[in-house]
């Protein structure tokens, strides 16, 4: 898949903010307001799709490579897994994000910004505010490269600046 098709793919979602109440892979309770403050790149799948696991996995690589560590910038890997299914996306994966959300699919769907369709990519402001959002994603490195570069480098490279 060629970046520019994937470019053209990107989605008009129907709300400009995401607002979500749920809990992460420890239990604690997790919300939009309880991460206002950090900017969140968010990645909607689960542990049986692995278009969305390689999504995850390819966006961790790129974002160590790229040294966001300890700037104002999370990672959170929301699904709707059972905890069997967290279990295995944190031990067989090794999905190391800075969160796991568990969210049903009717609360993902409540969201306004999500779909059935998976993998979904999600940049939000440290307001809540959605500034990118996208469905899909290639699966070889080299193009998803190309696309983190192209399209998601620049916005949170934006956020970064905005904070500091």
């Amino acid at each position: 898949m060629r970046v520019d098709s994937i470019l053209k793919e990107t989605r008009n979602f129907s709300k400009d903010y995401l607002i979500f109440s749920s809990i992460d892979d420890k239990g604690n309770p997790v919300s939009s307001d309880s991460l206002k403050g950090f900017n969140v790149f968010y990645v909607f799948g689960n542990s049986q799709c692995p278009p969305c696991l390689g999504l995850a996995k390819t966006i961790k690589a790129i974002v160590d490579e790229r040294g966001y560590e300890g700037r104002n910038i999370k990672f959170a890997f929301v699904t709707n897994d059972d905890k069997k299914g967290i279990s295995r996306l944190l031990k067989i994966h090794r999905l190391n994000f800075d969160y796991i959300i568990s969210m049903s699919t009717s609360q993902m769907q409540q969201t306004g910004l999500i779909y059935i369709v998976k993998p979904t990519y999600i940049l939000v402001d440290k307001n809540g505010k959605v500034v990118f959002k996208n469905i899909g994603f290639p699966d070889d490195l080299k193009t998803a490269k190309d696309v983190f570069e192209k399209q998601i480098a620049p916005e949170i490279n934006r956020l970064l600046e905005d904070t500091n």
